[in-house]
């Protein structure tokens, strides 16, 4: 784990991946994630293996959607 973090601390951006299939945990996650590293000073892109589907829209998505990529 103090790898990940020190390899986290010297990059300028990060990508950050949902598990395929992403349901409601994932696509949270992700969102917590993106905001935690973006408080840190990072840029941080989701990845994700399809669209969001609509029903968890109410996470609350600002982000375009390509192909299955979620560019937050």
């Amino acid at each position: 784990m103090k790898n990940v973090i020190e390899l986290i601390k010297k990059a300028d951006s990060v990508c950050v991946l949902g598990h395929i299939s992403e349901d409601a945990d994932s696509v949270g996650s992700c969102l917590a994630a993106k905001t935690l590293l973006e408080g840190l000073g990072k840029k941080a892109d989701i990845y994700l293996s399809a669209p969001v589907e609509r029903r968890l829209r109410f996470l609350g998505i600002d982000a375009e959607i390509f192909d299955g990529i979620v560019r937050a």
